[in-house]
Formats: C-alpha cells, structure tokens, sequence
C-alpha cells in the first residue's frame, strides 16, 4: 500500500496555504520568496495529489474550488503545529503558567513608533517570563496583512486600518500628534503644553519620516487648504537618522505622541502638542487565524498588550 506522504513535498503545502490567501501566483511567490514558476510547479503537483484543481483562474482572479476550501482550516492547523514543534516549545497552554515553555521565534512587523510605545515597555516582562525567545523584528510594509498567512510575519503593530475579517485584531491605545524639536528651541519658549498652532508648525523647516517610500505625514490633508507652503528640509526611513538633524538644527518632526516624548527624555530633545485639528489615531495588533492556535503567538499578543496600558 502506497503511503500518499512520500508523494508530497511539505513545503508545497505552505504554497497552497498562501496561494489560498492571495489567491495570486505573483503575490504568493512575492511572499514566499521564491520564484513564480516554482509557485505553479507546486500548485501543478499539489492538483496531481489531490486530484482536484484547487484554484481555478476567473475574472476575479483565482477562485478556490470547494475541495480547497475544505482543505483551508485543516492546512492552517497543521502549518500551526508544525511551527509549534519547530519551535522546541514544551506541552503548555502558552498562557506564561508554570510549566509553559514561551521560547523559540516570532517575527513582528512595525514602525520605530511602535518599537517604542508597544515593544519597548513589553520588552522587561518578554525577557523575564521567555528568555529563549527571540523576537525578529522586521520594518512595516503594505504587504505585512498579506504576509501573516504564509508565516512570514507572525504579528503586526500598526496604525493602519486592517480590511474587516481578513486577519485578527486587537486595539491597544489611541495615540495623539506631538512635535519635537531640539531643547532650546524657540518653541519651547511659550511652554511645553501649549497646543502648537499651523503658523507655528510651518514656521520653521519639517523631517520627514517615510515607511516603505510611503511617508508618515499627518499635516497632508490639512496642507492642501493651506495658503502657506511647508519646507521640508529631508525625508528619512528611520527616526534614528532624524535625531541629530533635530538636535543640531531649528527642524521640527511631527509624529505620535507616546514614542516621541518617551525618545525625548535624555536626548536634549523637547515635545509641544501638535494643533488639535490633527487629530488622532489607534495602534493595533493584528494576526492571522493560523496563529490564533499558536499559543507563543498569542501570549506574545497578550504581554503587549498588557505592557501599553500601565
């Protein structure tokens, strides 16, 4: 009797898991990091072991048959035990009780404003509780939702809106808009908590933050309107980069308020709110279904989301 294991190859079945997200060979070759045509060839052999088409192209794009749709939460179970086992942990619940064993790898996805304001206060209690895992983590990118299906990423930390039932979310804070600027400036003399006007922002020369070569621009849509221009005196992918231009110059940064005051203390560095018309916005973790049975995943969700609201 043939054992219908030896005719499939493992990893073609991760490719089936992402291709039931993406529902795209480009896409789930993107998020694979292989080829396009080693993601055909698999769904080739996957279709041959089946028996069945499993994605069928339409209109619409690639359209999952009834089989593959069977096949979906099965796969999701199995892709989550298999990274279980890999990652060496022990027989608990994952909850952090005695005898629970949080160890191996998990692969985040965030700005520098999310290490600071989520990360870094998690970071005592993740060392303390699980010091043999090790967190990977990863700069934000448009394609990180996508990616939480085939596993490449575990959990995202952002202040994008997910699309509703694509992926598990959880609201950690709402976060306002804060300008800093070098201790010294000239608008630290009206006092640190008042409210920064638009004439006072466009005042003085603007750092850019961009994630992606997508900037973080909270003044955009308020800038339209505007009869003044902005200067923008440089554009950065990272906010380490930014921090001398602000400590040597009379530039400014606009950006939420929890991470820039908590990076200002000991850096020479001042905040002042930024205008109330601004507005606001809210962090969130986001994961997918697969690691909803992942028990590292979800008390790695769990001490972030416990850190953020001490």
């Amino acid at each position: 009797m043939t054992n219908k294991l030896d005719d499939v190859d493992l990893n073609q079945l991760r490719v089936l898991v992402t291709l039931l997200e993406t529902r795209s060979v480009t896409r789930s070759a993107l998020q694979l990091g292989i080829s396009q045509p080693s993601v055909s060839r698999a769904l080739e052999a996957l279709r041959k072991t089946f028996g069945d088409p499993l994605l069928v192209k339409t209109n619409a794009g690639m359209t999952p048959t009834r089989r593959a749709e069977a096949l979906r939460e099965p796969l999701y179970h199995w892709l989550a035990a298999t990274r279980g086992i890999l990652r060496g942990r022990g027989g608990g619940a994952g909850d952090g009780t005695a005898g629970d064993v949080i160890a191996g790898h998990i692969r985040l996805a965030s700005t520098d404003y999310g290490v600071l304001s989520v990360i870094e206060p998690a970071l005592p209690d993740i060392l303390a509780q699980a010091p043999e895992l090790y967190v990977d983590i990863c700069e934000l990118s448009p394609e990180n939702l996508n990616q939480l299906s085939s596993g490449a990423v575990d959990v995202v930390v952002s202040g994008w809106d997910s699309d509703p039932g694509r992926v598990h979310e959880r609201h950690l804070f709402r976060d306002g808009l804060c300008c800093i600027f070098r201790a010294g400036h000239p608008l630290a003399a009206a006092g640190l908590d008042a409210p920064l006007s638009f004439d006072e922002l466009l005042d003085w020369p603007h750092i850019m933050l961009s994630v992606h070569a997508v900037d973080i621009d909270p003044l955009a849509p308020h800038l339209r309107t505007s009869e003044r221009p902005r200067r923008v005196a440089a554009r950065l992918p990272y906010l380490v980069s930014a921090l001398p231009l602000l400590q040597r110059t009379d530039a400014i940064l606009v950006g939420p308020v929890r991470s820039l005051r908590r990076l200002s203390l000991g850096l020479q560095l001042a905040t002042r709110p930024a205008p109330v018309e601004l507005g606001a916005f809210d962090y969130w973790l986001y994961w997918h279904e697969r690691s909803r049975r992942d028990p590292v995943v979800m008390w790695f969700v769990e001490v972030l989301a416990r850190a953020v609201v001490r």
